[in-house]
């Protein structure tokens, strides 16, 4: 099919699985390996659709990029997405270099370590910096420190 729109289908593979996808209007290219939504498409999807795991990642609700490291001694990554590296700047501050850039530094951030307080002190489309603190506010090194980061790449 070359033109128009589709109001309604139904995709049914015996194998894996039965059911409608979505009602509606939907733009798709074919590509060697089956179809797939626009970018543009893809960021507007919410719950429904067909979203292929290439443009999974220019949904909103997916994470651009994470990381979990072990921030005392050497600090070396446990597991992670997009991080190309760490920087340890001094005691319970650290910077976290993304592989592939934000496209600017207005995106969100979600930082958990196992110390009580947690402050970005800088961040950019490339990176952030953040500090981890006790209690009483003195930066520490914590055993695990979480980053999670949510918006539009480069």
């Amino acid at each position: 099919y070359s033109s128009g729109s589709i109001d309604h289908f139904h995709v049914s593979d015996n194998a894996v699985q039965s059911g409608n996808i979505r009602s509606g209007t939907l733009g798709i290219n074919h590509v060697s390996d089956g179809f797939r939504a626009t970018q543009a498409e893809a960021e507007a999807i919410l719950n429904s659709g067909f979203l292929t795991p290439q443009f999974a990642t220019y949904h909103p609700g997916v994470a651009k990029a994470w990381v979990r490291f072990n921030g005392t001694g050497t600090i070396a990554i446990d597991s992670s997405y997009n991080v190309n590296s760490l920087v340890d700047n001094n005691t319970g501050d650290y910077s976290v270099i993304w592989s592939v850039a934000f496209s600017n530094g207005t995106y969100s951030v979600t930082l958990s370590s196992s110390t009580t307080e947690n402050d970005i002190t800088g961040i950019s489309g490339n990176s952030i910096r953040f500090q981890t603190r006790n209690s009483v506010g003195a930066n520490v090194d914590p055993g695990v420190v979480c980053v999670h980061a949510f918006g539009d790449r480069a």
